[in-house]
């Protein structure tokens, strides 16, 4: 049973946000070492911090209400508690990935959550303090070395005023050789026990505050889980940006002072890149302006507080930057950015180069060598959505249910590919590297064998390049790839994704199910199929007015040349 059956999800998110601004505003009260070197104010703690704790609180948390709903359905009970770390992690990638994908860690969260409830004895839980292996500290001569010969590039002889962070998309606008420069991640020996304790012990308390009321009659036995509370925020915090804190700021404090830039470009480093954190810190610091971009394509998530589902995961993107640049095209703009308008932030739709970028991957020999093998084939390619064992926030649809959904759209493809003449093209998403919870190997594992059925790692843009049409399970950057190329695509939806959408977005979902794009049964997947194998061009015709508003809306392709015109224009 999943834990929405029993506590209403909605309030669950909220209250979990509640307790990261509370934790992130003790932090600072706490006057901590390394960050008062620093000089951080309570705002620029929270651009550092907030994205851990946030994710530390939410992935806790969803453990934790799972361990209560299911406590008395464990088949094997835990016969003692387990260490849930050896050491602390290096920087903020590492944290992320493993507590979003490392089943292992979170399968001994959640036993020792339970262990807890149905044990009372406190000695039996011990957590021992992080005894990290012996590292000889990275001699950083090459690197200094390296980028004083980089600066000097930069600035006699690019002569840069503006910096980017050097992602593959933003690549595609500009020049690489104004990339941002990373300091490196050193595996620290010497932790700090002083600062870290005095996080703990801040965690701790709170969730003795807070989540009392969902053991109410056990406050024993709540003190023990704080405990292991306190150990998942402390192991989300990196040596990075603790132990090897000062060390990064007095780095980007001089490589500001020596390059005088005036524009910085990121995306996804607001989030999981420290030195992007720290560098834009010290960006504010000197006013000079943030861009942000935006990395991605959703079903009109409204970003923050709403009356269905509100999205906190974000809200980083939008902390940094001065400007931010979403993939539409409007002047209007979508509705979905209704809350970030009260952030201190302007808006702009300049659309996406990346989503003109990719109508030159079509591989010709990918795609001779594919239909060479399966000639006379109708090729469906399902792009799948991601799938995991845990939530990653509480946010999301949960695994119990995306399950469901996921395993209902299989059944439809099976259904489908009973037709003699079509077969069916798999990829999992890139993180679901273990086939053995994904229902869709269960589901066609005789039609794999009878290569009825093709499991690719190929890149997905390729693919869709490729095949006569595309199904999806979900609204997603996915999707907005493939309108762009021109592929007929359907998306199997379901109501959770639907009722995120913002007022205007349901408008626009509403008549995608009318058309047959977007469809939540089988018998109308099939009609839209059945439809598109018919006649494609008829039914793209029909559909071309539908997705070129919803390409202005929230995907718009557009030049490199005109993006950056545009830009200049409207900044």
């Amino acid at each position: 049973m999943t834990w929405t059956n029993k506590f209403q999800q909605k309030k669950i998110y909220d209250f979990s946000n509640e307790v990261l601004e509370e934790i992130l505003d003790k932090i600072f009260k706490a006057n901590i070492e390394e960050f008062d070197k620093e000089g951080l104010n309570k705002f620029e703690l929270k651009l550092l911090l907030r994205w851990n704790v946030y994710l530390s609180i939410n992935t806790f948390t969803d453990r934790f209400l799972r361990a209560i709903t299911n406590k008395n359905r464990v088949t094997k009970k835990q016969i003692n508690f387990k260490n849930l770390f050896d050491h602390h992690y290096t920087n903020l990638i590492e944290v992320t990935l493993d507590y979003y994908n490392n089943n292992k860690l979170n399968n001994n969260l959640l036993n020792n959550i339970i262990f807890i409830l149905n044990n009372s004895n406190q000695k039996k839980v011990q957590i021992k303090d992080t005894n990290r292996k012996k590292y000889y500290r990275k001699n950083l001569h090459f690197f200094k070395l390296k980028t004083l010969i980089k600066l000097i590039i930069f600035k006699y002889i690019y002569k840069i005023k503006e910096m980017h962070e050097g992602t593959e998309k933003l690549n595609l606008i500009f020049s690489e050789n104004r990339s941002f420069i990373n300091y490196p991640f050193i595996k620290e020996n010497k932790i700090c026990y002083k600062s870290r304790s005095i996080i703990r012990n801040i965690a701790q308390k709170i969730f003795i505050k807070r989540y009392s009321k969902f053991l109410t009659r056990d406050q024993n036995k709540i003190n023990m889980i704080s405990s292991v509370f306190a150990n998942w925020i402390d192991h989300s915090i990196p040596l990075s940006i603790l132990e090897n804190l000062n060390e990064r700021f007095l780095f980007y404090y001089k490589l500001l002072n020596y390059l005088k830039i005036n524009t910085f470009h990121a995306s996804t480093g607001f989030f999981t890149n420290e030195n992007i954190k720290i560098f834009s810190i010290l960006l504010k610091r000197k006013k000079i302006r943030i861009i942000g971009h935006e990395h991605g394509v959703t079903n009109f998530i409204i970003p923050g507080k709403t009356n269905f589902m509100s999205h906190y995961k974000t809200l980083d993107h939008f902390l940094y930057p001065n400007v931010f640049l979403s993939w539409g095209c409007e002047k209007k703009g979508a509705d979905k950015w209704k809350n970030i308008r009260n952030f201190n932030l302007k808006i702009l739709d300049a659309g996406s180069v990346y989503l003109n970028h990719i109508n030159k991957l079509h591989d010709s020999n990918y795609t001779q060598k594919l239909r060479s093998n399966n000639k006379s084939a109708y090729l469906i390619f399902y792009c799948a959505s991601q799938f995991r064992q845990f939530m990653t926030n509480l946010e999301e649809m949960t695994p119990e249910d995306n399950l469901q959904h996921k395993t209902k759209v299989c059944k439809f493809l099976k259904k489908v590919i009973m037709k003699k003449n079509i077969k069916l093209i798999y990829k999992q998403f890139p993180e679901n590297i273990n086939r053995k919870n994904d229902p869709f190997f269960a589901i066609f594992k005789n039609e794999i064998i009878k290569k009825k059925v093709i499991v690719s790692q190929e890149n997905s843009v390729k693919i869709m390049h490729s095949v006569d049409l595309v199904v999806f399970d979900l609204i997603s950057t996915g999707f907005g790839e493939a309108i762009s190329i021109n592929k007929p695509s359907i998306v199997y939806t379901n109501k959770f994704e639907y009722n995120r959408a913002s007022p205007d977005g349901k408008k626009i979902n509403d008549l995608f199910y009318k058309h047959g794009i977007f469809f939540n049964k089988d018998s109308s997947g099939i009609k839209s199929i059945n439809a598109i194998m018919k006649d494609t061009n008829l039914f793209q015709e029909n559909a071309k007015n539908l997705t070129n508003t919803f390409k202005q809306k929230i995907s718009y392709p557009i030049s490199k040349s005109i993006f950056l015109k545009k830009i200049n224009n409207l900044i």
